[in-house]
């Protein structure tokens, strides 16, 4: 009988642990699609692939016009201009991807938003305000550490 209640009890410990984990894996999946969608509006793709294919295109031709072939110049420095246009791009969608996900995990990991009297959590006066005050404050999770070694949020 005590087998029987022994394995009941771990049945349902490893049921509740499981639900935990199901949840954490929602919050963070929900948290992906929500930083890839803002990263997908804030970050400017075409223009910095056509920016920098018309700017290498121009530099290319000046220089290439020293040798005589401005054409071959203008096409061999659009080409480059725009390769570098979109690793920009690539760089800038992966900054507003990760800033926009550690957000939004900080605000789900966060118990309850102060909101007496305090600054506004996440807002750019929040930022340079906790940015300002504690020297290991950490953007990205809205906690800084204290002397003492714990993790605060920032209020």
């Amino acid at each position: 009988m005590t087998r029987l209640i022994r394995n009941a009890a771990l049945a349902i410990i490893l049921g509740l642990s499981g639900s935990a984990i199901m949840a954490a894996q929602a919050s963070a999946q929900s948290c992906d699609s929500y930083a890839r969608d803002y990263a997908n509006r804030t970050t400017r793709t075409g223009n910095n692939v056509v920016g920098g294919a018309v700017g290498g295109a121009v530099v290319g031709g000046v220089i290439g016009s020293v040798t005589g072939s401005w054409g071959r110049g203008a096409a061999i420095g659009g080409g480059v201009g725009a390769a570098a246009g979109a690793g920009k791009s690539s760089i800038e969608w992966d900054r507003a991807y990760k800033r926009a996900y550690n957000d939004c995990m900080a605000r789900r990991n966060t118990r309850s938003a102060p909101r007496g009297g305090g600054l506004e959590p996440w807002t750019p006066q929040w930022y340079d305000y906790c940015g300002r005050k504690y020297r290991s404050f950490n953007p990205n999770t809205g906690y800084y550490t204290t002397y003492g070694g714990q993790q605060r949020f920032c209020r």
